[in-house]
């Protein structure tokens, strides 16, 4: 009986202990260029089920934040995302992905993240190294950009993006 017991108490030991223990995630080239940047790639976190101890660090570009599980991590690079942020996670990942043939002569990106000068200096840049690409209109207040030119594939609007640790979504 003693033994039983004893194999139990450590079987839920192990097993609690495990449950509590949270795993680290690290995103890193995500363009984090101003206090803004890193202010709302928190807040893009902090609402998140499963994530804590959410570290965000301009310097080195890099989103750090314990989660509980594999759905917490998914959630909360989606939150990024969605804020507009975007690097290479230290997991696998959510996949974003576009139909290599569709090209366009104006493309939209929304919901950007383009607090300031860098950003948008950056997002235009990224984008212009695209092919086809001719021009771009920025609307920080709307996080769009208006991007025009000729046979421009999507795909490499979203890749040029990603690059430059940006997310959008590409139309």
């Amino acid at each position: 009986m003693f033994s039983k017991l004893r194999t139990f108490s450590l079987f839920f030991i192990a097993f609690t202990s495990s449950a509590l223990l949270a795993d680290e995630v690290k995103v890193d080239g995500v363009h984090l260029c101003c206090g803004k940047c890193v202010q709302q790639a928190k807040a893009a976190l902090s609402s998140v089920d499963g994530i804590s101890k959410v570290r965000v660090n301009k310097d080195a570009e890099t989103v750090v934040f314990e989660v509980t599980g594999k759905e917490a991590a998914q959630t909360g690079l989606k939150s990024l995302a969605k804020a507009g942020f975007y690097g290479s996670p230290s997991i696998d990942g959510p996949v974003f992905k576009l139909d290599k043939s569709v090209k366009k002569d104006a493309v939209s990106v929304t919901g950007m993240h383009l607090c300031c000068g860098g950003c948008i200096t950056s997002a235009v840049k990224a984008i212009e190294g695209v092919s086809g690409v001719s021009d771009t209109d920025v609307s920080a207040k709307t996080g769009k950009i208006e991007i025009s030119g000729a046979d421009i594939q999507l795909v490499a609007v979203l890749k040029a993006l990603h690059a430059a640790g940006m997310h959008g979504t590409v139309e």
